[in-house]
């Protein structure tokens, strides 16, 4: 039998045949790189998760990391502090200068009493970790606000925080 690894996928030689056993590995390693989304589980700060539903998944194409996350409040979940943070999947490239004003994407912020939707960032933490912020303004021009147990809403069960963001891996 003869395949040789590239970048974890197995591949395989014109003309050869191949035990099915590796045609399926290889498949099932095509799914997993490149095709469907991987879960991950973040690990938050100065938020508790408690009974919260938390739907996070990833699709990492080349050094391209493409993430969504989702956070459903429950009776126990809150907001424990300021500056919520959770961890990325996959560690990501160090920008030079000031890494944290460096936007990876956008957050949606949803009070299911008020039915209301407030608009947020995702930025850079550090290379392992990045921060949800809800903007907000004052004066002629908007700013990234931490968030708390009150800002930018009180937050209560069915509240939402939903985040759509993308970064280069290290």
């Amino acid at each position: 039998m003869s395949a040789t690894t590239n970048l974890g996928i197995t591949r395989l030689e014109a003309g050869l045949k191949q035990p099915e056993s590796v045609v399926n590995d290889a498949l099932t390693t095509l799914d997993a790189q490149f095709i469907l989304p991987v879960s991950w589980t973040p690990t938050w700060t100065n938020l508790t998760v408690g009974d919260g539903t938390v739907v996070a998944k990833y699709q990492k194409i080349s050094k391209l990391v493409i993430c969504r996350l989702s956070l459903v409040f429950g009776s126990s979940t809150s907001v424990t502090g300021t500056t919520v943070s959770f961890t990325l999947p996959v560690t990501r490239v160090a920008y030079g200068g000031s890494a944290n004003i460096t936007p990876l994407g956008n957050a949606h912020l949803f009070d299911t009493s008020g039915s209301a939707i407030f608009h947020g960032i995702v930025a850079n933490l550090s290379t392992t970790a990045a921060v949800i912020a809800s903007w907000k303004v004052d004066g002629t021009y908007s700013q990234a606000a931490a968030l708390s147990s009150t800002v930018p809403f009180t937050w209560a069960v069915g509240d939402e925080i939903g985040a759509q963001f993308q970064y280069e891996a290290a």
